[in-house]
């Protein structure tokens, strides 16, 4: 009887040895396989790892036993005890090939099996030996599931650069994943943590050039679309852009200024549609600008203030594009002309959108100025006569009077001591 069994296998180690040799002649014939199963489970427990190996494959060696799927379990966590660390990855791997159902299930063997499994191959030495480890398997459904995984889990104990070893080792292996993109992300974020920009950079313009919705990567992997792949690769590639466009600044790098211009134009190129479109083109404007490469900023500007809608920032953005043609004026040797006609044509274009009547009247003043140095004195009256007849001629008039009040005082005073 099965209880009697129990009762010298619980009773004392003399007994236990009773039990054995009751096993081994099949005294107790229905219950052999439960029997092997408490038996194995006894030297598990009790960390005698050669016995409840030799136990659990007595049992896995009938597929259709009711004991199978945890005997297969505590079988790799057996071999995990003694070390035999491929030997628990290989068992594994039994358990999931036979549970895997296309998805991820919570809360069953399937779970802890590829928990598991990520623990055995956390002790292979290097992401080279688990690519191969792997790679003689055949690659499974879970395996990439079992790889993000495992470099979870290196990444939570901190071993940072073997999380991008891993990582890595993922997009060798799986380069059409679906989740890919994540992948260079988790990658870039990590190099992130361990101060190294330039790498996470590097590794974000890599995802960017590979996954926006204009490349052909894309369109393999994603024939429909994605929202999720869109939104990551759109605000990566808009502080890709930036940052170049904050170094460049912040060191006067005319290169790196250069490469931040390009990033907002491929990013245009890539986002058409983009709800960003006016703010990007206008940073677009300020890289070439700062850059000294004002007819490219000119025209960007140009193109910003068309797509803001009425408001300070609109007008904001025509002051910025008018400077910038006055600059290009002062540069000029051979347009001169040209520009400010241009100029002047603007200032028609966006007389109902400048909200600043004295940056206004500043920039008609001066572009009269424009047309005298150019000899075009009929155009200059004109344009001072326009001026004069405006509200904003009085407040001007009476502000340079006062300055010139104010300054005659403060030489007067301070002049004995010149």
């Amino acid at each position: 009887d099965i209880f009697v069994c129990f009762f010298f296998f619980f009773s004392s180690r003399r007994r236990h040895t009773r039990y054995i040799s009751v096993t081994g002649v099949q005294t107790c014939a229905l219950p052999i396989l439960e029997t092997s199963f408490r038996l194995a489970e006894f030297y598990f427990e009790t960390g005698q790892t050669g016995e409840a190996i030799q136990n659990y494959n007595r049992i896995v060696e009938q597929a259709d036993s009711i004991f199978y799927d945890q005997s297969l379990y505590k079988l790799g966590w057996t071999y995990y005890k003694a070390e035999e660390f491929k030997s628990s990855a290989d068992t594994f791997m039994l358990l999931l090939d036979k549970s895997w159902e296309g998805e991820l299930k919570k809360g069953g063997l399937m779970e802890e099996a590829i928990s598991s499994m990520t623990m055995a191959l956390n002790h292979f030495k290097g992401m080279e030996n688990i690519t191969r480890y792997l790679q003689s398997k055949g690659l499974k459904d879970y395996t990439p599931l079992i790889i993000k995984m495992l470099a979870e889990r290196i990444f939570e104990e901190g071993r940072y650069a073997t999380a991008i070893s891993v990582y890595k080792g993922f997009i060798q292996l799986f380069p059409d994943a679906v989740n890919l993109p994540f992948i260079y992300e988790e990658i870039a974020r990590l190099y992130d943590i361990v101060d190294d920009d330039e790498n996470g950079v590097k590794t974000r313009e890599e995802m960017v050039r590979l996954f926006n919705p204009q490349s052909g990567q894309y369109k393999k992997v994603y024939p429909a679309g994605s929202k999720e792949v869109d939104k990551l690769v759109h605000n990566s590639s808009i502080s890709i852009a930036k940052l170049y466009h904050a170094r460049g600044k912040d060191a006067q790098d005319i290169p790196l200024l250069r490469i931040a211009a390009r990033k907002y134009m491929e990013f245009l190129g890539n986002f058409p549609e983009s709800t960003e479109t006016n703010k990007i083109t206008l940073l677009l404007a300020e890289a070439y600008f700062d850059a000294k490469m004002f007819v490219e900023a000119a025209l960007e500007y140009e193109k910003a203030a068309d797509l803001y809608p009425e408001g300070d920032e609109k007008s904001d953005v025509i002051y910025s594009a008018l400077l910038t043609y006055e600059i290009l004026f002062r540069q000029s040797k051979s347009n001169k002309d040209k520009i400010v006609t241009r100029i002047d044509q603007l200032l028609v274009k966006y007389s109902n959108s400048m909200l600043n009547e004295i940056k206004t009247f500043k920039i008609k003043e001066r572009m009269a100025n424009m047309y005298t140095e150019l000899g075009n004195y009929a155009k200059a009256r004109s344009t001072l006569i326009l001026l004069a007849e405006t509200t904003a001629s009085e407040k001007i008039y009476v502000t340079r009077s006062e300055e010139r009040r104010v300054g005659k005082e403060c030489r007067s005073r301070w002049s004995p001591y010149h």
